[in-house]
């Protein structure tokens, strides 16, 4: 398309395959927040993996998430401090039927989710995996304090003095909003919060750079927070090589 250009300053390899021909194209920026305005996406040719390129300060992102993204004004705004949670969240339960197919001791286990938002895969674990214990990881106060008041849950702050193992791991929505460098270090963490045969379940928007229709805009009208962009290859690629 005419928006897709060759890079021919500053060539990287593509971070989920390791090969080098990859592409650039302009992000699309939807919801008008300059944050975003004038990044460009660095595309593989052989995985369809997109990742920006200019990479934002995580000062500049966490000021964004804060005063923006969680805004009144927001489409994606929750009031934390005033609504309840959903007790029947499908993609939660959705989920959580996936990870049975794969944990199926009967026994309790550990559950950590990673970006709960409002907290959907609660109720679905309580359900699907009965008298397992739960944890959270999240650092907004906000989002803690709505936690404590509706959950039975240890909310986790940071991995880096986690002593816990955990036999599951859920990453809804959650993974395509870090940095590369962010989402490397996060997974190769989360590898080590896991028992030897615990389970990691991902879910992010499906964005195939090789497919025609991801170059050329229209499927692209949500890239806005996003910094990563996963085909279904590149995203087994990058979880399979976290150490």
């Amino acid at each position: 398309g005419k928006n897709f250009m060759k890079i021919t300053d500053k060539v990287k390899n593509c971070w989920a395959c390791n090969q080098t021909d990859v592409s650039k194209t302009p992000f699309i920026e939807g919801w008008g927040h300059k944050l975003f305005d004038d990044l460009q996406i660095q595309v593989c040719a052989s995985c369809g993996f997109g990742s920006v390129i200019n990479e934002l300060s995580g000062e500049s992102l966490d000021a964004y998430y804060d005063e923006v993204y969680r805004s009144s004004s927001s489409p994606m705004y929750f009031n934390f401090a005033q609504q309840r949670p959903n007790q029947l969240e499908m993609r939660a339960y959705a989920q959580m039927l996936l990870a049975k197919r794969f944990i199926n001791s009967g026994l309790p286990i550990n559950i950590l989710d990673v970006g709960a938002g409002p907290g959907g895969s609660y109720h679905a674990a309580r359900e699907i995996f009965p008298n397992s214990k739960m944890f959270f990881l999240d650092n907004n106060i906000e989002i803690i304090t709505y936690y404590k008041k509706w959950f039975d849950v240890t909310v986790l702050e940071d991995l880096t003095t986690v002593d816990e193992k955990f036999d599951l791991i859920l990453m809804s929505h959650s993974l395509e909003h870090f940095s590369a460098n962010g989402m490397r270090g996060l997974l190769e963490n989360l590898r080590q919060c896991l028992t030897e045969n615990g389970r990691l379940v991902v879910e992010v928007p499906h964005c195939d750079f090789r497919i025609a229709s991801h170059l050329d805009g229209i499927e692209r009208v949500n890239d806005t927070p996003h910094l990563q962009f996963f085909s279904i290859d590149s995203l087994v690629n990058i979880v399979s090589s976290s150490k």
